[in-house]
């Protein structure tokens, strides 16, 4: 209770909103969710033991044995499943199932509305082209068995009472005042909306459309915190090759590198520049929330120590030094800043620590 009401305090002193946050449940991005857990893939099904087996048992064979190509495909190429689906076909914001299967239906739209936006991947592209037909496999054998009415009766009413106490504690924020702030430029589309998912752990998952995937077991101010991190993704121009030139200094580091080529694929992350990505937004959102009374230092520390077996060693180092900087006072973009303290060796190899008490060990 205090940590709520320190939350509600610090957001009341935000500046006037001119965006918002918004939360509500979406059927179409659960039931993609979903189809991540029906193949029976470990790394999801402890999450939903119940539930996996219950509409595992509720298909006919032709559908099983869809799932576990869709699993199987986006596997291929260390994808998750969950997120490749959802992110994509939010392209064409689905929100009935109806229109999920008009895309799964027509890959095409999917392929096209994406092709212009900053997610475009060739072989992602192929990905759902090639699973297109089994999710429309699935969806129908789902709604069949009874699943529409399931998710509409049981979970809806959860998943809504969860969104409306998000939209009330961040009732009043700005979500793009610090975002804006960080990246240098000014948010197309400022509002964001927080997808509230019965099936989405462990992920948080960002879309398309300025919104992401968030479950309603997750602490408010964690969730509101998350609906920052999911916003700036990227926080830097991923495609300036100045930027790596700098930044690839950083895989002769002992530390980082391993982590980098040995962890649990389940997890994504698994290029260098999507793992130096995610661990910047990471310490990004976590300065923001610790300026927005959203968590303290003690409570990133936990947070880096218990993610993705705490694998992100960068994030922590990245995170003091944007407190020690005072880089939230807005005198240069977050690419700016990360180029300046790797040329100057304050972000270098061998100044990267594991994390102490992490449960990390190195996968091949």
């Amino acid at each position: 209770m205090r940590l709520l009401l320190a939350l509600l305090l610090a957001l009341s002193f935000a500046a006037p909103a001119k965006a918002t946050l918004k939360a509500e449940p979406s059927i179409a991005y659960d039931t993609l969710c979903l189809l991540g857990i029906l193949s029976g893939d470990p790394f999801y099904v402890k999450f939903y033991p119940a539930e996996r087996e219950r509409w595992w048992n509720a298909l006919p064979p032709e559908a099983q044995q869809a799932a576990t190509r869709i699993v199987a495909r986006f596997k291929r190429d260390n994808g998750i499943t969950s997120a490749s689906l959802t992110l994509w076909y939010s392209t064409l914001s689905p929100v009935t199932l109806d229109d999920v299967l008009a895309a799964a239906r027509a890959p095409e739209r999917i392929v096209d509305a994406m092709r212009p936006l900053r997610w475009w991947n060739e072989d992602s592209a192929a990905s759902i082209r090639e699973t297109a037909p089994d999710v429309a496999v699935v969806i129908e054998a789902l709604r069949k068995a009874g699943f529409e009415q399931y998710w509409t009766t049981e979970l809806r009413p959860k998943l809504q009472t969860r969104a409306q106490e998000i939209e009330a504690a961040a009732q009043g924020f700005d979500p793009s005042q610090m975002i804006e702030l960080a990246l240098g430029k000014k948010m197309i589309k400022p509002d964001i909306t927080v997808e509230v998912m019965f099936y989405v752990n462990p992920h948080g998952i960002s879309l398309s459309q300025q919104n992401y995937l968030a479950s309603p077991d997750w602490p408010i101010p964690i969730t509101i915190s998350t609906a920052l991190h999911e916003s700036l993704h990227p926080p830097f121009e991923k495609q300036d090759p100045k930027l790596w030139a700098v930044l690839n200094v950083l895989r002769k580091d002992k530390v980082l590198l391993p982590r980098v080529e040995h962890h649990n694929k389940s997890y994504g992350y698994n290029t260098f520049e999507g793992f130096v990505e995610e661990d910047c937004v990471k310490a990004l959102e976590r300065a923001m929330g610790k300026r927005l009374g959203l968590g303290t230092d003690a409570d990133t520390e936990k947070l880096f120590r218990m993610s993705d077996d705490g694998m992100h060693v960068l994030a922590p180092v990245v995170y003091r030094l944007l407190n020690e900087t005072n880089f939230l006072d807005g005198k240069e973009s977050f690419q700016t800043w990360l180029i300046r303290l790797v040329k100057t060796g304050r972000i270098a190899p061998g100044k990267i620590p594991p994390i102490e008490g992490a449960a990390w060990k190195p996968v091949d």
